[in-house]
């Protein structure tokens, strides 16, 4: 690349170190907060003893494609050792440790690991698999590592500018512009939109309910989030335009925070906060992380030499072959990619959507009510726990353990995963008996939801129940 185009490129696609410093800790920490869940909800969610065995994944849900280091055992024993060695994994890249190949090994892992269960997943997962990938192409331990403290070289340029630099902030933007572009439904432009994603109460947090009680607020926070997210490529890439890029990394910031204080979006928010370092450029970070002097010349801090050409020519293939992937998700388009790119894309795990309540947030909100009948006779919720309660809880986000199981029962929901339900209650009838003895044994039980629609103006809804799945705990 001419120099010419290098120096024009540089304030829009470079990175700057101290960016990559600050990705590479806020990537790791995301890591090593999620681990530290997901070992806790281990058995119940990565084994063959709780609700997706690896026969339903490969029967049911994966493609002939799908690879996970996971399916070689379904032992507890084994999901917990993977996912103690990803943490430590995470944490080398946290420290800057062999820093790309931590990352490299992260982003392996993790593929594996969200293969292993996709039914858990969300729009946060996505994005960290997405941007671990395109940091494996940077010189992510070029400051603050230990990488940097024991190699005693020079700094690399202040900005680095490459195709992985370029995949990282255009990544960011695509995500932004891929959500506003697929929101063409009609809730987005009468502003009701945030209005029915709040009606949508197995995610929505007690200040969201607040937030849906203001009808003029929800509006303006409808209009508000749709005109950002539409601006914010342009204000990004645009060239001419720098002195707008912190307002508006700033302004997504605020969208994201607004995200996680009204929602339960798991690591949707979080993921989305940390990625925006990489678009902050050298004069926000000359503020906050000062340092005495750059090199800026020399073969050595060219990011092209330090990763290889074979690098380079993998990281900007990859990139095309994601443009286009994104770009058949747009309305109207109608292009269906080739066979050859679907089984690349999947294989490799850079298949991404970001429709988020696109192209309008669902109307039909539901809760979950499991009567199981004991031995004893005695009905209880063996979901909630105690007395059957056909009334709607306070909170139903609350219902959940965590944003793994929202997302798991969201899944359970959808008539395309009628089939792994059966899963679902065996292990809740293996776990309920394992600790119920004599008159407390679980016999069976219904999965039933409580549905509501969305309606305007103060008018109550109409609960609909729907049974979803009846379950004997001793007929095989």
């Amino acid at each position: 690349m001419s120099h010419g185009w290098r120096a024009a490129l540089r304030p829009l696609l470079g990175v700057d170190t101290r960016a990559l410093a600050a990705l590479r800790i806020g990537l790791a920490t995301v890591l090593v907060l999620d681990l530290g869940q997901r070992l806790t909800e281990v058995q119940a969610l990565y084994s063959d003893l709780g609700v997706l065995p690896r026969r339903a994944l490969l029967e049911h849900l994966a493609g002939w494609d799908a690879w996970s280091i996971y399916l070689a055992s379904g032992t507890v024993w084994w999901a917990s050792a993977l996912l103690t060695v990803q943490l430590v994994v995470a944490l080398a890249l946290l420290v800057g440790y062999r820093s790309r190949l931590a990352c490299l090994l992260s982003w392996i892992l993790l593929a594996s690991l969200q293969t292993r269960n996709p039914m858990v997943l969300q729009g946060g997962d996505h994005l960290i698999r997405a941007m671990l990938f395109w940091a494996c192409f940077t010189p992510l331990g070029d400051r603050a590592s230990l990488d940097r403290a024991a190699s005693g070289r020079a700094a690399l340029d202040r900005v680095v500018l490459s195709w992985g630099s370029a995949a990282l902030c255009l990544q960011v933007g695509l995500l932004y512009l891929m959500a506003a572009a697929m929101k063409d439904g009609a809730a987005w432009l009468t502003g009701t939109a945030v209005h029915d994603a709040l009606e949508l109460e197995v995610y929505t947090s007690r200040i969201g309910l607040w937030v849906l009680s203001q009808d003029a607020l929800c509006r303006g926070l409808t209009w508000g989030s749709l005109a950002l997210e539409w601006a914010a490529f342009p204000l990004l890439f645009l060239p001419g335009l720098g002195r707008l890029r912190v307002p508006t990394v700033v302004a997504l910031a605020g969208l994201q925070v607004g995200f996680g204080l009204t929602m339960n979006l798991g690591l949707f928010p979080l993921s989305s906060l940390v990625v925006m370092a990489c678009l902050l450029p050298s004069t926000f970070w000359d503020r906050v992380w000062p340092v005495r002097s750059f090199r800026w010349s020399g073969v050595a801090a060219r990011p092209d030499a330090v990763i290889g050409g074979l690098a380079t020519a993998i990281c900007a293939l990859s990139f095309v072959t994601i443009l286009s992937w994104n770009y058949k998700e747009l309305p109207g388009v109608q292009w269906t990619p080739p066979k050859v790119l679907r089984q690349i894309v999947h294989t490799v795990r850079l298949d991404q959507r970001w429709g988020m309540f696109a192209p309008y947030p669902r109307r039909d909100d539901h809760y979950y009510v499991v009567p199981g009948t004991l031995r004893n006779d005695d009905v209880v919720d063996v979901w909630r726990g105690g007395e059957v309660d056909w009334t709607k809880p306070e909170v139903v986000s609350e219902t959940m353990p965590s944003h793994r199981w929202r997302r798991y029962m969201a899944s359970l929901y959808l008539r395309k995963n009628a089939d792994v339900r059966l899963y679902w209650g065996r292990w809740r009838c293996r776990t309920w008996n394992a600790e119920a003895r004599g008159p407390h044994v679980l016999q069976g039980f219904e999965l039933w939801t409580v549905e509501e629609q969305t309606r305007y103006g103060g008018e109550p809804p109409i609960p609909e129940r729907e049974l979803l799945w009846k379950h004997d705990c001793f007929k095989r």
